[in-house]
């Protein structure tokens, strides 16, 4: 039986994500719920500043990360 974003080639809901029966799986190998995923997703909206419920909360780079191992030259 598949879901509807697997037939429709759409991104799943944050919903169809949580009650996926392998991340149910998962979840509860780490002794995690679901509540506690969704307030994590909320704190990190937050965070990233993400008001509108239908926009993707992604983080834009304001730095580049220094590369392990390279130095400047003096």
């Amino acid at each position: 039986m598949s879901t509807t974003w697997e037939t429709s080639n759409t991104e799943p809901s944050l919903d169809e994500v949580l009650h996926d029966p392998i991340v149910r799986l998962l979840m509860q190998g780490d002794h995690t719920g679901e509540s506690e995923v969704r307030q994590l997703i909320e704190r990190v909206r937050a965070s990233l500043g993400a008001v509108d419920d239908d926009a993707p909360a992604v983080a834009t780079p304001t730095r580049k990360a220094k590369q392990p191992g390279k130095t400047r030259a003096a």
